[in-house]
């Protein structure tokens, strides 16, 4: 029985620290600063009209409903909102040549369903004056932070969103949409 209870006991020590390490690992992972940064800063294109134009977007077909903030690359660390989505400044804005990047934290409350979603699903920009633009998901994968050609610039008018995937958040899922 005493041997059962040291065996017992070592068994407790050693997933208690397992566990204290993988949380200490996620913990670190949520909270680090190059979180959804690439790594290299893309080239982006000089704004034609106030980003502050629009308030939010929406994936209805995976309950997405978030409020936009737009952000920037400063001193090559990527800002990000806590409670919505991230425009990055500088990128196109939506429904202009170019290509709108839109990024978030792979949580519940912000782009954690974005896994979900798939060719066709419409995309929509909202606008503080009520209109609104539409855009259909082409395709959707997962990259390597190194692979930055999601956000190069294109000649049509598109929106790249992603978020972070993968075992402590080492890819980023991309979700590539068009204009209507």
């Amino acid at each position: 029985m005493r041997s059962f209870l040291r065996f017992l006991s070592i068994v407790c020590i050693v997933f208690g620290v397992a566990s204290l390490l993988f949380a200490t690992s996620l913990l670190f992972a949520r909270n680090n600063p190059n979180r959804l940064a690439f790594n290299t800063i893309p080239q982006l294109v000089e704004q034609m009209q106030d980003s502050g134009e629009f308030s939010s977007l929406s994936i209805n077909n995976v309950g997405i409903n978030l409020s936009i903030e737009t952000t920037k690359i400063e001193n090559n660390k990527w800002q990000i909102s806590n409670n919505g989505i991230s425009y990055l400044s500088g990128s196109a804005l939506p429904g202009q040549i170019g290509n709108s990047i839109f990024y978030g934290h792979n949580w519940n409350s912000i782009l954690g369903n974005l896994i979900n979603t798939k060719p066709g699903d419409i995309v929509i920009v909202n606008y503080k004056d009520g209109s609104k633009k539409d855009f259909v998901v082409r395709y959707t994968y997962e990259v390597s932070p190194k692979d930055t050609s999601i956000l190069s610039q294109s000649d049509e008018r598109m929106l790249t969103i992603y978020t972070c995937s993968g075992l402590f958040d080492t890819k980023r899922f991309v979700a590539v949409a068009f204009a209507v």
